[in-house]
Protein backbone atom coordinates (compact mmCIF):
# COMPACT_ATOMS: atom_id res chain seq x y z
CA UNK A 1 0.00 0.00 0.00
CA UNK A 2 2.81 2.40 0.88
CA UNK A 3 4.49 1.67 -2.45
CA UNK A 4 1.36 2.68 -4.39
CA UNK A 5 1.04 5.96 -2.49
CA UNK A 6 4.75 6.69 -2.99
CA UNK A 7 4.44 5.89 -6.71
CA UNK A 8 1.43 8.22 -7.06
CA UNK A 9 3.18 11.03 -5.15
CA UNK A 10 6.22 10.82 -7.44
CA UNK A 11 4.57 10.25 -10.83
CA UNK A 12 1.62 12.68 -10.58
CA UNK A 13 3.72 15.89 -10.39
CA UNK A 14 6.13 14.63 -13.04
CA UNK A 15 3.21 13.87 -15.39
CA UNK A 16 1.63 17.29 -14.80
CA UNK A 17 4.95 19.07 -15.44
CA UNK A 18 5.48 17.10 -18.67
CA UNK A 19 1.97 17.91 -19.95
CA UNK A 20 2.34 21.62 -19.18
CA UNK A 21 5.78 21.73 -20.84
CA UNK A 22 4.36 20.20 -24.03
CA UNK A 23 1.53 22.74 -24.11
CA UNK A 24 3.84 25.78 -24.12
CA UNK A 25 4.34 26.97 -27.73
CA UNK A 26 7.81 27.62 -29.08
CA UNK A 27 8.11 31.26 -30.08
CA UNK A 28 9.42 32.29 -33.48
CA UNK A 29 12.08 34.43 -31.78
CA UNK A 30 13.81 31.25 -30.60
CA UNK A 31 14.22 30.06 -34.19
CA UNK A 32 17.57 30.67 -35.91
CA UNK A 33 17.74 33.58 -38.32
CA UNK A 34 18.80 33.79 -41.93
CA UNK A 35 19.13 36.47 -44.56
CA UNK A 36 20.61 37.30 -47.96
CA UNK A 37 19.68 37.71 -51.60
CA UNK A 38 17.25 35.30 -53.16
CA UNK A 39 19.23 33.54 -55.88
CA UNK A 40 16.62 31.15 -57.22
CA UNK A 41 12.97 30.25 -56.69
CA UNK A 42 11.35 26.85 -57.32
CA UNK A 43 7.83 25.72 -56.56
CA UNK A 44 7.03 22.65 -54.48
CA UNK A 45 3.82 20.90 -53.53
CA UNK A 46 4.19 22.14 -49.94
CA UNK A 47 5.61 25.63 -50.53
CA UNK A 48 8.31 27.58 -52.33
CA UNK A 49 11.97 26.51 -52.35
CA UNK A 50 14.37 29.45 -52.07
CA UNK A 51 18.14 29.41 -52.54
CA UNK A 52 19.72 32.32 -50.69
CA UNK A 53 23.18 33.77 -51.03
CA UNK A 54 25.46 35.60 -48.61
CA UNK A 55 25.34 36.88 -45.88
CA UNK A 56 23.20 33.90 -44.78
CA UNK A 57 25.11 31.95 -42.12
CA UNK A 58 24.52 28.89 -44.27
CA UNK A 59 25.99 29.96 -47.60
CA UNK A 60 23.83 28.90 -50.52
CA UNK A 61 21.15 27.66 -48.14
CA UNK A 62 17.93 26.10 -49.37
CA UNK A 63 14.88 27.17 -47.42
CA UNK A 64 11.24 26.18 -47.87
CA UNK A 65 8.61 28.91 -47.50
CA UNK A 66 5.43 27.00 -46.62
CA UNK A 67 2.19 28.43 -47.97
CA UNK A 68 0.55 30.53 -45.26
CA UNK A 69 3.66 31.47 -43.25
CA UNK A 70 3.78 35.16 -42.25
CA UNK A 71 5.33 37.30 -44.99
CA UNK A 72 6.07 40.98 -44.45
CA UNK A 73 6.63 43.89 -46.85
CA UNK A 74 7.48 44.01 -49.71
CA UNK A 75 6.26 40.48 -50.43
CA UNK A 76 8.92 39.84 -53.12
CA UNK A 77 9.55 36.23 -52.13
CA UNK A 78 8.75 35.10 -55.69
CA UNK A 79 11.46 37.23 -57.33
CA UNK A 80 15.19 36.37 -57.45
CA UNK A 81 17.39 39.34 -56.55
CA UNK A 82 15.32 40.63 -53.63
CA UNK A 83 16.80 40.58 -50.13
CA UNK A 84 15.12 38.34 -47.55
CA UNK A 85 15.42 38.26 -43.77
CA UNK A 86 13.61 35.98 -41.35
CA UNK A 87 13.56 32.97 -39.04
CA UNK A 88 13.51 29.30 -39.95
CA UNK A 89 12.94 25.98 -38.22
CA UNK A 90 15.26 23.11 -39.19
CA UNK A 91 15.02 20.67 -40.95
CA UNK A 92 13.00 21.27 -44.09
CA UNK A 93 11.95 19.34 -47.17
CA UNK A 94 10.40 20.23 -50.49
CA UNK A 95 8.13 17.73 -52.22
CA UNK A 96 8.10 18.06 -55.99
CA UNK A 97 7.74 16.02 -59.16
CA UNK A 98 4.97 13.72 -60.28
CA UNK A 99 2.54 13.11 -57.40
CA UNK A 100 4.95 15.06 -55.14
CA UNK A 101 7.10 11.94 -54.89
CA UNK A 102 10.54 13.60 -55.14
CA UNK A 103 11.98 15.09 -51.93
CA UNK A 104 14.57 17.87 -51.86
CA UNK A 105 16.19 18.31 -48.45
CA UNK A 106 16.45 21.92 -47.29
CA UNK A 107 18.05 23.67 -44.32
CA UNK A 108 14.66 24.48 -42.83
CA UNK A 109 11.12 25.80 -43.09
CA UNK A 110 10.76 29.58 -43.03
CA UNK A 111 8.66 30.57 -40.00
CA UNK A 112 8.41 34.26 -40.92
CA UNK A 113 10.18 36.49 -43.41
CA UNK A 114 10.29 39.94 -44.90
CA UNK A 115 11.74 41.08 -48.20
CA UNK A 116 13.10 44.21 -49.84
CA UNK A 117 11.45 45.91 -52.77
CA UNK A 118 14.56 45.60 -54.97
Amino acid sequence: MKQKIFFIIITAPATIIAIVALMIPISASAAPGFGGRIQSVSYCCNGILLRTGPPTPISGGLFVYPYGAPLYSWYQIYRPGAWILGNYEPPGSCFTGTYCATTIVAVGFIMQAGTSLY
